[in-house]
């Protein structure tokens, strides 16, 4: 039996790996997964479901996106923790890219050490 339209096993019941959906209708699409945010020792989808197997602290069927309070999802390594100083900054969160937390009114940084300013 010669398995088509990306399905495998013994009766074609199985959409291939790198895909996922209803191989018996024959719906088998291709896995959405984010290369930086999926693990790279399970790359493959959930075969029923699409779901990919997210590095730590990288959330989404497709691992897109950081958990709340975390970035640096482009290090292929998962997300960091933000450490926002809640004495200097507004809130927990930081740019997804650059790990910058937002400072309060009258608070500066550089790039490695906190420097305070308050007016």
């Amino acid at each position: 039996l010669k398995c088509i339209f990306n399905t495998e096993g013994d009766h074609c019941e199985y959409c291939e790996s790198g895909y996922f959906g209803d191989a018996v209708e024959g719906t088998c699409e291709t896995c959405q997964c984010n290369q930086l945010g999926t693990d790279p020792e399970n790359f493959a989808c959930d075969r029923f479901t699409g779901e990919c197997t997210c590095l730590p602290h990288v959330v989404g069927n497709n691992c897109d996106t950081c958990e709340v309070d975390h970035w640096k999802i482009a290090s292929g390594e998962g997300c960091e923790y933000c450490d926002c100083d809640m004495v200097g900054s507004t809130s927990t969160t930081c740019n997804l890219y650059t790990g910058q937390c937002e400072c309060k009114k009258g608070v500066v940084t550089d790039d490695f050490f906190p420097i305070y300013f308050y007016l």
